[in-house]
């Protein structure tokens, strides 16, 4: 989602979320859920910081444990989240930005990942001082209505 920052990020649908309007969102992502039950997703992590060791049956199995690896370690950055109906009709607002807490002097990260992050317009200052905590965040997604319901449908890729 990072590649979608923009100072006028409204103008796109967008609502960049902080701690101080997690609860806010939360509410209006409640509102829609209903009429917009397909709800796609996309992360910003630091990088690939370990790598698994093991044989693996395939390149896909070391990929995806790879992946599984990191996440596991790893502090989450940012989380987008789009609702959308069965047809793609979205809401006026219908992209969340969640911004989480990450500090670049205590978590871990690969420098790469966060230099691109950087010029994507990731600010790592604000998501220090301002970002979300993962635990209050997770709080508020089981009571949301986009997760625990059958008719809720989650499309995810890597990119």
């Amino acid at each position: 989602m990072a590649a979608l920052r923009r100072p006028e990020s409204k103008d796109y649908g967008i609502h960049e979320v902080w701690a101080d309007n997690l609860e806010t969102e939360f509410a209006a992502m409640r509102a829609a859920i209903d009429q917009y039950p397909y709800v796609s997703m996309d992360t910003e992590f630091p990088g690939i910081v370990v790598r698994p060791i093991g044989n693996f049956k395939t390149g896909s199995d070391y990929h995806f444990q790879t992946m599984r690896t990191n996440v596991d370690v790893l502090k989450i950055i940012q989380l987008g989240i789009t609702l959308s109906d069965e047809q793609g009709n979205s809401p006026e607002v219908s992209t969340w930005q969640f911004n989480f807490a990450f500090n670049l002097s205590e978590d871990m990260y690969a420098p790469d990942s966060i230099e691109l992050l950087r010029n994507s317009g990731i600010d790592f200052k604000r998501n220090e001082e301002e970002g979300i905590d993962v635990e209050v965040f997770g709080e508020l997604m089981v009571t949301s209505g986009l997760v625990l319901f059958d008719h809720v449908k989650w499309v995810s890729f890597h990119s």
